[in-house]
């Protein structure tokens, strides 16, 4: 975690875009290019028929809290970032059938944030930000077709590999 990137937002920069709509982030390159390693493994019968191919990708805020460190920076990254999510996604759809398909949202630095706003502020404050913090991924997939499965990913564990939580799924804060 100590040799990652950090970025800030230029001073006098009001909202960051991302160019190269729906390549730009690199996650459709690289779907397009396993999903063809996929459908040879399935040909070969290494993967049965029916599973589907599964893309990852992260919540806008898991995507970007620890590479921008400066909270004021998230507004004007925020946006850019969904937005860029938003062509990611759409050109898999487009390049991946649909019905093979399944992409699921990966809550990374979301849950802890929910996790820790349930006892301090209540469950109605956990829920709102919980809310707030899905919002990009509820607006991403509401233009998925219905054909594609779509999931999240709650993660509870750390960089280290333990768990920080173990909460009954039952007493889990509300998400999605």
């Amino acid at each position: 975690m100590h040799d990652q990137f950090q970025f800030r937002v230029r001073p006098g920069v009001a909202q960051v875009r991302f160019g190269d709509p729906g390549w730009r982030l690199g996650y459709t390159k690289d779907a397009v290019g396993s999903h063809f390693v996929f459908r040879q493994l399935q040909k070969e019968g290494v993967i049965p028929p029916g599973v589907r191919f599964q893309v990852c990708l992260p919540l806008t805020l898991s995507a970007i809290g620890l590479f921008v460190p400066d909270s004021a920076d998230h507004a004007k990254v925020a946006p850019g970032i969904t937005a860029a999510f938003r062509a990611e996604v759409a050109k898999m759809i487009e390049l991946i059938p649909p019905q093979e398909l399944a992409i699921q949202w990966d809550l990374a630095i979301e849950n802890r944030l929910v996790d820790t706003a349930l006892p301090r502020e209540g469950a109605a404050a956990a829920e709102a930000l919980a809310a707030r913090l899905v919002a990009p991924a509820a607006e991403i997939a509401s233009a998925i077709p219905e054909s594609v499965a779509l999931g999240y990913h709650g993660c509870f564990g750390t960089l280290s590999g333990w768990h920080r939580a173990s909460l009954p799924i039952s007493a889990a804060p509300p998400c999605c």
